[in-house]
């Protein structure tokens, strides 16, 4: 088994919890949940992906969020 230990911000980590709470979260939901712009919460969204921390499942439209941790 593969242990990740790589640095999650507080950003990142707000941003997971929600996303864990609400799989179908939308962008602009999680900048009204955060308070931050969303161009933030693009990058913040990227950067998990990257991380391999969250998936998007069944499409962009309708889909929905996986988080992987």
């Amino acid at each position: 088994m593969h242990i990740k230990q790589e640095y999650v911000s507080r950003k990142e980590l707000a941003v997971l919890k929600l996303i864990y709470k609400n799989p179908s979260i939308k962008q602009k939901e999680l900048v009204a949940e955060t308070g931050k712009s969303l161009s933030t919460v693009k990058r913040i969204m990227e950067s998990l992906q990257k991380k391999d921390y969250i998936r998007r499942v069944d499409g962009k439209r309708y889909g929905k969020w996986e988080v992987l941790i």
